[in-house]
C-alpha cells in the first residue's frame, strides 16, 4: 500500500542518516538519479505550492511531444488527487501528500532530511527531487509537535518518535538555517 511504502521510505531515510552521521559524516548530500523522478518531484512541488501542471512540468530526458503531453496529463491528474486546486488550508498534509503523489524514494529522502535536521547535520540539496522533498520536510517540521506525534506514530513507531520529537525546535532551527 502507499502508506506502507511511505512508512518504509521514511524509516530508510532515518537509518541512512544515523549510519552516516554515526560513522563521522559532517555534511550530507541528498540527490537522485533515475527515470520519472522529475515527474514525481513536479507533482510534490505543484501540490505543495498550489501550482498547475504547466507551471511545474519539465521535458525530462529524451521526451518527445507525445510523451510530454502524457506527462502533463499525468501531472494534472496527480495534482487534482493531491488537491492543488484547493485553498491552502484544504490541501493535503505532508504525509498524505507523500502517500498520494510521492514514492518510497521521495519518502526516504524526506526522512533523510528530517533526521539530518534532528542530528544537526547540514545537507546539500542536489536537484529538483531533493528540493521537492525539502518542501515536504519543511511542512512536517512546521507542524505542531503534538499533532505531528499523532500523525507519525503509526508511520515510524512510537519508540522513534519519543526520542526524535522531544523538541521540535531542533527541526525548525535546522531548516531556518538552511533557508
Amino acid at each position: 500500500s502507499a502508506g506502507a511504502g511511505t512508512a518504509y521510505g521514511l524509516g530508510v531515510g532515518v537509518r541512512v542518516v544515523d549510519e552516516e552521521v554515526d560513522s563521522g559524516a559532517d555534511l550530507l548530500v541528498a540527490g537522485d538519479m533515475g527515470i520519472g523522478n522529475s515527474t514525481v518531484a513536479a507533482a510534490i512541488v505543484g501540490a505543495s505550492l498550489g501550482l498547475g501542471a504547466l507551471d511545474v512540468v519539465g521535458t525530462g530526458t529524451g521526451v518527445d511531444d507525445t510523451a510530454w503531453a502524457h506527462k502533463v496529463a499525468a501531472l494534472r491528474d496527480a495534482l487534482y488527487r493531491a488537491g492543488a486546486h484547493r485553498p491552502q488550508s484544504q490541501r493535503l498534509g505532508p504525509l498524505d501528500l507523500l502517500r498520494t503523489v510521492g514514492s518510497a524514494d521521495t519518502a526516504a529522502m524526506t526522512g533523510f532530511l528530517l533526521q539530518a535536521a534532528l542530528r544537526r547535520t547540514p545537507v546539500l540539496l542536489d536537484g529538483v527531487v531533493s528540493c521537492a522533498c525539502a518542501l515536504v520536510a519543511r511542512r512536517i517540521a512546521e507542524q505542531d509537535a503534538h499533532r505531528l506525534d499523532e500523525m507519525l506514530v503509526d508511520v515510524l513507531g512510537a519508540h522513534w518518535l519519543r526520542s526524535a520529537f522531544a523538541s521540535m525546535s531542533r527541526y525548525s532551527a535546522s531548516f531556518t538555517r538552511l533557508r
